[in-house]
């Protein structure tokens, strides 16, 4: 069982606390990423947007397409057994 749906931390999850755990997460993020991020020069991103243009957007235009033609014979998680993800 995943920890927030624990019945001892069910009662911590209140409609004050969800905005303030919230705030302070964000808080916590945003100076994580401040003291990580790095500046990349053009010889770093150059392969980097190649890859994702000629690789990733293309693949994912056709699985989009591929899945919209065929999710009617889609079957859902609860299909599926582990002998098909195997085969």
């Amino acid at each position: 069982m995943h920890l927030s749906n624990a019945a001892d931390f069910r009662p911590s999850r209140t409609k004050e606390k969800v905005p303030q755990f919230l705030e302070t997460y964000d808080v916590q993020r945003r100076e994580h990423y401040k003291a990580k991020s790095i500046l990349l020069d053009k010889n770093q991103i150059i392969p980097a947007v190649t890859f994702h243009s000629k690789i990733v957007k293309p693949l994912a235009y056709r699985f989009a397409t591929w899945a919209q033609r065929h999710h009617d014979t889609l079957i859902s998680p609860t299909q599926l057994r582990v002998f098909d993800i195997i085969c």
